[in-house]
């Protein structure tokens, strides 16, 4: 279920946010609260001047898309909130955000291509 909230601005930036929160997974450990925080920030948004899209329980694909789709919405002179709820993974480095369909990364060379690089 995505969720786009938007209200009028009448200046030359927007401010914008972006919210994901997993918690239904495949292979790691599901989280408890992350659902319940990615809502009650996009309700305490919901009182601003904030156009935000809100998403939850999003596998590897939903979620490139969805960063995709913000990032071209995104101006120079705007700000932006991105808040993820969830897993993440360190390898070589590099960290990753975990869609839940994780279980489809057997191998740390996976993340490059099945876990979206932070």
């Amino acid at each position: 279920m995505t969720s786009e909230f938007s209200s009028s601005n009448n200046s030359t930036h927007t401010k914008q946010a972006l919210l994901i929160g997993n918690s239904k997974h495949k292979k790691n450990s599901q989280l408890q609260y992350c659902i319940n925080d990615t809502e009650d920030l996009s309700n305490k948004l919901g009182k601003f001047d904030i156009e935000f899209t809100v998403d939850i329980d999003l596998v590897y694909e939903q979620m490139d898309r969805m960063i995709e789709t913000s990032n071209d919405k995104i101006n120079p002179d705007d700000l932006l909130l991105f808040f993820f709820t969830d897993h993440g993974y360190q390898w070589s480095h590099l960290n990753f955000l975990m869609p839940i369909d994780d279980d489809r990364s057997k191998t740390n060379t996976d993340l490059e291509y099945r876990a979206i690089s932070a």
